[in-house]
């Protein structure tokens, strides 16, 4: 049988206030727990919602929170373009005509220099006749991308690149040079993340910020690098797989 509402006992204010202690419910610890989903928002959230976890805008700007974001983003343009440029199973005529040459003029694409032309599957022809003088400097820049320029017998002004077959060996080695760019990639990000931290260790010395706040900002810059660098991992996981992928002939 139910009870009627005004027939439950009611439960004095300090016996209310022993159950507040007894489950802790209190003012402390519900602040506590606000304290720590912030934390946990810091440490999740990209720079930015920042304005919406570290209260002192002050502090935000001399992070500068936005341009690390923007940084490590060109810096992963950057690794990406690497990767197509420099990556490429099937070699061309154009993958040469963009190899960049050391001249007194500065770095040109050997395009500029030569003209390219392919003469058959696995030979491309470089003609230098109207650029003699380029020929030893055209021949160091194959050498420092993989390619051995052989002279024409007839024609010192004649280059005959050989291009690599796509055997399991020449995928391997496409994809430890890979991995060299992909481990320069996170170094460039990682002086990116150094340097903001320094500018915290910065603002921690002057002394009038909360510890609430730069422990905030700490989580931020961790993870704005554990993002970026998942990016760059991403991308070159996405290539390593085009580049082992199965079909080989050695």
């Amino acid at each position: 049988m139910l009870m009627h509402q005004s027939a439950l006992p009611r439960i004095a204010p300090v016996a209310m206030a022993t159950m507040h202690r007894r489950f802790g419910i209190s003012a402390a610890l519900l602040k506590a727990k606000k304290k720590t989903q912030q934390q946990k928002q810091a440490a999740s959230a990209p720079a930015a919602a920042a304005t919406e976890i570290v209260s002192n805008p002050e502090l935000l700007e001399r992070l500068e929170l936005d341009k690390l974001t923007a940084r490590g983003q060109a810096e992963l343009a950057s690794f990406k373009e690497l990767l197509f440029r420099n990556l490429r199973l099937q070699i061309t005529a154009d993958v040469l005509h963009d190899i960049e040459v050391s001249t007194g003029s500065g770095r040109v694409p050997l395009g500029s220099l030569a003209d390219v032309y392919q003469k058959s599957s696995d030979t491309v022809v470089l003609d230098l006749t109207a650029n003699r003088s380029a020929v030893p400097a055209v021949r160091q820049a194959l050498a420092l991308k993989g390619f051995n320029g052989r002279e024409q017998a007839a024609d010192a002004d004649c280059l005959t690149v050989s291009l690599p077959r796509v055997t399991g060996e020449h995928r391997r080695r496409l994809a430890t040079n890979g991995r060299e760019l992909l481990h320069r990639a996170k170094l460039a990000t990682k002086r990116l993340h150094d340097s903001a931290t320094k500018r915290l260790k910065e603002a921690e010395r002057v002394g009038h910020y909360s510890k609430d706040d730069l422990r905030a900002c700490q989580q931020l810059l961790v993870a704005e690098i554990k993002r970026a660098n998942a990016q760059l991992d991403s991308a070159w996981a996405a290539k390593e797989k085009e580049l082992l992928g199965t079909g080989t002939s050695d």
